[in-house]
């Protein structure tokens, strides 16, 4: 799941956790583990009944990829490979600096909870950026100490198979049995299109979200002194914005691979 679902549940249920936790004196000491809880919920019920419409993009995504291989678009697959790695390297920088931050808050309020959700997303962020790291050092090791030659079809596949656990081998195979590209893919799910307006709609809602705060915030920073807790302001604000646009364009990126698929919608 996004990591934007995440976000904008963590805002819509705060924002809701206030409200309910200024008339019911609900939420005080225990606002974090009550929201965490609430999310944990949330995020079960949406992989339930999303789980067809994400097994589905991820195919379409990795038949993307592997077919740049397959047809001998290797420049395509190198910018997705470097777009891939300069977004990443964004992401785990601006995940570490926020957790860093809130870290330091933990000790003055009752955050521990959202340090330990920090912390589970910045590990992520990490590994996700290490990961491609490997595979840029593999290509550039390969390649006589450079990226920008031409990568073969064999080193590409071993690049699949280390970012996304991918055996090549097996998508060629299939891919000569079927003939084309469009048989390549799994019957859509019949409220696909909806899934991607939804997480559309839901990384544009955190990248917005991101943005008001950094134009509350900015002025203030500006004004007076920097303090910790418009660190973390500032710092969460811009990792919304990313984080929303990261999102964005591998939504658009996807709509954009699945109009090769042909088949029918599954019913």
């Amino acid at each position: 799941m996004r990591t934007s679902y995440y976000i904008a549940l963590w805002i819509l249920t705060s924002y809701f956790a206030i409200k309910i936790g200024f008339y019911l004196f609900f939420v005080d000491s225990y606002d974090f583990l009550f929201i965490t809880t609430f999310i944990c919920a949330i995020v079960w019920l949406l992989k339930l009944v999303m789980s067809n419409c994400m097994e589905y993009e991820r195919v379409c995504q990795t038949n993307s990829i592997q077919e740049d291989i397959y047809s001998g678009n290797i420049n395509s697959f190198k910018k997705r490979l470097s777009r891939e790695t300069k977004m990443e390297a964004i992401n785990a920088t601006l995940f570490c600096l926020t957790t860093f931050w809130v870290f330091l808050l933990s000790w003055q309020f009752d955050i521990v909870i959202l340090l330990g959700w920090f912390i589970v997303f910045t590990f992520r962020a990490i590994a996700r950026y290490v990961t491609l790291f490997k595979a840029n050092h593999f290509l550039f090791e390969a390649n006589n100490h450079s990226l920008k030659a031409n990568f073969t079809p064999e080193q590409c596949a071993k690049v699949v198979e280390i970012l996304y656990n991918l055996n090549y081998a097996e998508y060629q195979e299939k891919r000569l049995e079927v003939g084309t590209y469009e048989n390549m893919f799994p019957l859509r799910p019949r409220y696909y299109r909806a899934y991607q307006i939804f997480s559309l709609s839901i990384a544009a809602f955190v990248s917005a979200s991101g943005f008001l705060l950094l134009c509350i915030f900015t002025p203030f920073i500006l004004i007076y002194a920097v303090g910790g807790f418009l660190l973390v302001a500032l710092f969460l604000a811009s990792l919304f914005v990313f984080v929303g646009a990261k999102d964005i364009i591998s939504i658009f990126q996807s709509i954009k691979t699945n109009k090769f698929s042909t088949n029918s919608v599954d019913h």
